[in-house]
């Protein structure tokens, strides 16, 4: 008698609900309203997801009660509880990622999940869901508490459809795994390992092995691919055995994160260009990069494991485009953010007093050089810029006489050359000199 009431009682609530807004369910009455919190773990940075939605979809947690790392550097996800709701957890990388190794080293009965539990180990892209690219591992039997079911799942994703897929048993007697996903231009590489292993040891500590060459199941890297794990339920539904779960991640192996502040020399020296940026933890060395112009190609100029390189091929007046990137046995990171670089014509004046009372600047003429401006000012310090020329000569004339500067002790000079070249007509400046008199008073 009482279930059509019921039913209009539910649907009222479900109305309600949604009538909140997702924001007002997202957060725990005890938490903070979500914000961006990020974690260091693994010698990256990471965001630990607060807002809600898929998959299932959730409400995610990302307090330190529901995201952590521990004082052994193992980061630990959770399915939680909290004021009557159920609250999922989420990482992902902040720096994109690149062609080559992803390695999981998992501590969880990942063979023995809830029906309702879901662990995802993955590269995606896309966080707004528009065009999802996807590489996944995944362990869960969706809801299928049939204990024969298949709790291993390979998948690769393409314009939000399943590209391919390949399922398979897990059956553990610890709780150590190892996930790989070997993402290359080609093909894409899983694998599932017995313990903690770059490499199975031998055949039998293999779980399972797949790959695919479907074009249309490998991203490239300009699809910006991240790095995420999850702890998840299916469809949002309770753990049907009503307990909260916690998975454990001791470590990963992947490529570099991208490395940052890239610094290139503008006419500091002539003999080079040189380079600096800040090190990442996560990159044994670095390639350097340069280009013609930002959208031209690359060539690789060197490696180094230092956070300095020198430049000493370039051209004299002749504005490059450079980038970095990060290394290890994974792979090679993205490039990082480019800056430009050019190397000054050398400019070496030196001076000569003639008649007594003339000064005359000299120079090698370069073929770089398209024209020389010659400053003199009082000051020894003085910023050419802000004068005009005292002469501008064109090559091959390399000096310049200034008749009557010497002499006079209430009066001295400073004096400097700019090459200016033909290419991108920057401005190469010359070593300073200058003249001062003095007078001598006999007996002092």
């Amino acid at each position: 008698m009482n279930q059509p009431r019921t039913i209009l009682l539910l649907l009222l609530l479900v109305c309600l609900l949604l009538a909140l807004g997702p924001t007002s369910l997202a957060t725990p009455s005890n938490h903070a309203a979500p914000t961006t919190r990020t974690i260091q773990w693994v010698g990256r940075t990471w965001t630990v997801r607060p807002w809600p939605g898929g998959p299932g979809p959730n409400l995610w947690c990302d307090t330190p009660d529901c995201v952590w790392v521990d004082g052994n550097g193992a980061l630990h996800l959770t399915i939680r509880f909290i004021d009557g709701q159920w609250y999922a957890s989420e990482v992902v990388s902040k720096d994109n990622t690149n062609f080559g190794e992803h390695r999981f080293y998992v501590d969880g009965p990942i063979d023995k999940l809830d029906p309702n539990v879901v662990l995802g180990l993955f590269l995606y892209s896309d966080i707004d869901d528009n065009d999802i690219e996807e590489l996944d591992v995944e362990f869960a039997t969706w809801g299928d508490s049939d204990p024969s079911a298949n709790d291993g799942w390979y998948t690769t994703w393409y314009q939000n459809a399943i590209a391919d897929q390949y399922s398979f048993d897990v059956s553990l007697n610890g709780t150590y795994t190892t996930h790989a996903i070997d993402w290359q231009p080609s093909q894409v590489d899983f694998e599932s390992l017995h313990g903690f292993y770059a490499q199975p040891p031998d055949a039998s500590y293999i779980i399972a092995q797949w790959s695919t060459s479907n074009p249309n199941a490998i991203p490239l890297p300009e699809d910006d691919m991240s790095i995420h794990i999850n702890l998840w339920l299916m469809n949002g539904l309770p753990p049907t055995d009503g307990q909260e779960v916690e998975i454990i991640i001791h470590d990963l192996d992947a490529p570099p994160e991208i490395p940052k502040n890239l610094q290139a020399s503008d006419g500091a020296f002539s003999d080079r260009v040189t380079l600096s940026w800040d090190g990442v933890s996560t990159a044994a060395s670095y390639q350097v990069y340069r280009a013609e112009s930002e959208t031209g190609p690359k060539t690789l100029l060197g490696s180094t494991s230092s956070t300095t390189f020198d430049d000493a091929t370039p051209d004299f007046d002749r504005t490059y485009v450079y980038w970095v990137t990060g290394v290890n046995d994974q792979g090679e990171s993205r490039f990082s953010a480019s800056d430009t670089g050019w190397r000054a014509i050398p400019m070496n004046v030196s001076i000569t007093l003639t008649n007594g009372s003339d000064v005359t600047l000299s120079w090698q003429d370069h073929s770089a050089a398209c024209e020389y401006d010659v400053y003199r000012d009082p000051a020894p310090y003085f910023d050419p810029n802000a004068l005009t020329p005292a002469a501008t000569l064109t090559p091959p004339d390399a000096s310049y006489t200034f008749s009557n500067d010497a002499g006079d002790p209430a009066e001295n000079h400073f004096y400097l050359v700019q090459a200016i070249g033909c290419t991108d007509t920057h401005a190469s400046p010359s070593n300073r000199t200058g003249e001062f008199d003095f007078a001598l008073t006999p007996g002092q």
